[in-house]
């Protein structure tokens, strides 16, 4: 049975490379910048749900998951319901709302985007899953057993060649190996692009381009 983990994806990289000691946090990083450049390039965020974010008494910022791009809900579990939060018209309107110091704490009943963070409101008094429904980029996994991944089955091939491309271009030094790898990433492209297209191709690609 063939293996489609992340760590498996990394491990082609290298040995499309012949450079089979390459690092895997240089192929994560080649990787990650080939998604960020390629989600700017037609692959569109898709709906997902993430349930990354746990609140911690006395914290009111949460950095946001890598990817998102738009928060459309956020939920906060208390004993076994999931309770919306309202969503804040502004961040000025959190201040104008909690201006005491320390901040008052309680279950958190509204939230609000700023910049990368989430500022929730009041402050938590206590540990709270959240559950945020978001528009989310076609990111690189950050776990190397990830099998779920477009990266690991539809985009396979697309982000390979592209890694090795930019790898060969940028730190081998090799124009001819990264000419290949880009002639190679554009055939996989071409072809994500025929099948998503096709009337009767898979549903689940046109969640991302």
């Amino acid at each position: 049975m063939a293996d489609t983990t992340w760590a498996a994806v990394k491990r082609a990289i290298a040995a499309r490379l012949n450079r089979p000691n390459l690092d895997p946090a240089v192929i994560q990083m080649f990787a990650e910048e080939r998604a960020d450049v390629m989600a700017a390039d037609g692959f569109w965020p898709s709906q997902q749900t993430d349930t990354e974010l746990t609140t911690e008494p006395g914290q009111y910022f949460y950095l946001l998951p890598r990817g998102i791009t738009n928060i459309l809900m956020v939920r906060l579990q208390l004993n076994s319901i999931w309770i919306p939060l309202a969503w804040a018209r502004s961040y000025e309107d959190i201040l104008i709302a909690d201006p005491v110091q320390p901040p008052f704490t309680a279950i958190p009943s509204s939230g609000r985007v700023f910049g990368r963070l989430l500022r929730l409101f009041p402050t938590p008094n206590d540990q709270y899953p959240l559950e945020l429904t978001v528009e989310r980029r076609v990111d690189i996994p950050s776990d190397d057993t990830d099998t779920q991944s477009f990266w690991c089955n539809e985009g396979r091939a697309l982000i390979i060649n592209r890694t090795c491309e930019h790898i060969a271009q940028e730190l081998l030094r090799d124009p001819d190996r990264a000419a290949m790898h880009k002639s190679v990433g554009d055939e996989a492209r071409d072809a994500m692009d025929e099948i998503t297209h096709s009337r009767n191709g898979p549903t689940v690609m046109s969640r991302y381009l």
